[in-house]
């Protein structure tokens, strides 16, 4: 698993919902009340936007407060390389995804986007289908930029 990557990022795209449930979809497309309702009786927090390779990927938000987040994700076959562990692609989408909600956990109604991530590899994440936690956090936050971290 990669360890102690640091990104710095511009404001970086806000993009979660939990994946495969029809019901969470529909309701995030109507937002407010309804997204809340569904992920409390889901037990799963809703980062308020549906983006589908977030959702593909299944990614699912475990904090999102105080410029802190983590997300949970457990790798499929079809997300791993030739070398039968988590492609590269999908741990940085991973990273972003996390580093975007650190960024907006302390405004939930920004949007934002990634205007540059640097990610160092230092161990493959393993393809067994064990699951992965990242962990983020806002660095620093100016009216147009954010700063953030994330490790897996």
């Amino acid at each position: 698993m990669p360890g102690d990557q640091q990104f710095p990022t511009g404001p970086s795209q806000g993009k979660l919902a939990p994946s495969g449930d029809a019901e969470l979809h529909k309701a995030s497309e109507q937002g407010g009340k309804e997204l809340h309702a569904v992920n409390e009786r889901a037990g799963t927090i809703a980062f308020g936007a549906e983006i589908p390779f977030v959702t593909h990927l299944g990614f699912e938000l475990k904090l999102f407060e105080g410029g802190e987040s983590a997300i949970a994700y457990t790798p499929q076959p079809a997300h791993l390389n030739s070398f039968a562990v988590t492609h590269g692609g999908a741990i940085m989408t991973l990273l972003d995804v996390t580093m975007a909600t650190a960024a907006r956990s302390v405004q939930k109604d920004m949007g934002v986007v990634t205007i540059e991530m640097k990610t160092s590899f230092m161990q493959p994440a393993p393809g067994d289908g064990s699951p992965l936690t990242a962990k983020g956090r806002l660095i620093h936050r100016t009216a147009t930029l954010a700063f953030t971290e994330a490790t897996l």
